[in-house]
């Protein structure tokens, strides 16, 4: 699982934080978890 970790960025289990890039919203997505807005469903999110 090593690979996925640095592939995503981040601690083993500590999710990432994403700012949406359609709306202010910010979110956390756990490690391999699918990153999706989930308040306008955006997909377009960049790592903070």
């Amino acid at each position: 699982m090593g690979l996925v970790n640095r592939v995503f960025g981040g601690d083993d289990d500590s999710p990432t934080t994403y700012q949406c890039s359609a709306c202010p919203e910010t979110f956390e997505v756990p490690d391999g978890g699918r990153v999706q807005c989930p308040v306008c469903g955006d997909r377009n999110a960049s790592p903070l």
